[in-house]
């Protein structure tokens, strides 16, 4: 089997606008300046105490069904979206992205420290700079695959839609002992907090499936 290899997804800039807009300030000409402040500051602060990190496994495709998906020396996934999303892909590539402890333990001494606003937000950026690790991942992905005149589908993950979020453990038992960034609870919470997993499809250009159809 393939060994997976290691990626640092950088999530770029963090917006304080997105991260008010998460925190349902619709119009943000409204937010108090004292309250835009600490969103710039928490935003800045998130920057400097993520540590985006990545494993990235490509797989072979042994066969896709109605409503499942065998990879080449396991697992099998049950989803209809999800072969519904692979249904024209060659290879499925898996990941794994965490921004590592420190964001998460700073959210947590600000809340003891009862600094619940600046907590609040520090935590709000932190998933902003998630999603941007996961954008990175995806560019890194289409830049590789580009070449070979291949594209790569949206991201799909356990829990999403109709893939039962069980299978989460499958989808980490695939890493093996390679693993040593995020580690799955018996009640499938990851941990470090802020970590995401997923699968993306690899297909020929010309066919962009999608996840439902």
């Amino acid at each position: 089997m393939a060994a997976p290899y290691r990626l640092e997804p950088r999530p770029g800039r963090i917006s304080p606008r997105l991260i008010l807009r998460l925190q349902r300030y619709r119009d943000l000409s409204q937010v108090p300046p004292p309250i835009v402040e600490v969103a710039e500051a928490m935003a800045r602060l998130a920057e400097r105490l993520v540590e985006p990190r990545a494993l990235v496994l490509p797989v072979p495709i042994a066969a896709v069904e109605a409503e499942e998906v065998r990879l080449a020396d396991g697992p099998t996934f049950h989803s209809r979206a999800l072969a519904s999303m692979l249904r024209s892909s060659e290879q499925a590539v898996l990941f794994l992205l965490t921004l590592g402890p420190r964001l998460e333990a700073e959210v947590s001494a600000r809340s003891e420290a009862k600094e619940l606003l600046e907590a609040v937000l520090l935590d709000t950026a932190g998933w902003v700079a998630i999603e941007g690790g996961v954008r990175a991942l995806r560019a890194h992905l289409r830049e590789c695959w580009r070449a070979a005149g291949r594209g790569v589908t949206h991201r799909l993950a356990p829990g999403y839609l109709d893939w039962p979020l069980a299978e989460q453990a499958l989808l980490f038992r695939r890493f093996g002992g390679a693993n040593d960034l995020v580690r799955l609870t018996g009640s499938g919470v990851m941990v470090p907090l802020k970590s995401i997993s997923g699968l993306y499809g690899v297909f020929p250009l010309g066919d962009c499936p999608r996840p439902g159809r």
